[in-house]
């Protein structure tokens, strides 16, 4: 894991925001919140690590076939996600 700096700021003075677990592994990750308000996730996993996060067979962000009602709701929510995101970070 590697601890890292506001990919909007630089700023490396952040404060834990939230904790999440990852849906396959149950592994708990924190959320931090920059000064700036930015939250991400730190400390991360290194560049060679990423990877095993992602090698689960029922992994798949982009299913669009055969949905189950949780999968149509998740669905909805990471759009919703995505668009705030967008119109925050569009501000700087």
């Amino acid at each position: 894991m590697e601890k890292v700096n506001c990919i909007i700021c630089d700023s490396n003075a952040s404060s834990p925001s939230i904790k999440v677990s990852d849906r396959f592994t149950g592994e708990w990750f924190q959320i931090v919140k920059c000064g700036c308000g930015f939250k991400f996730l730190s400390p991360r996993p290194k560049y060679k690590e990423i990877a095993s996060y992602y090698e689960d067979a029922s992994y798949d962000p982009h299913r669009s076939q055969n949905m189950s009602t949780f999968d149509r709701i998740y669905s909805w929510v990471q759009v919703k996600a995505l668009k705030w995101k967008f119109r925050h970070i569009s501000r700087f």
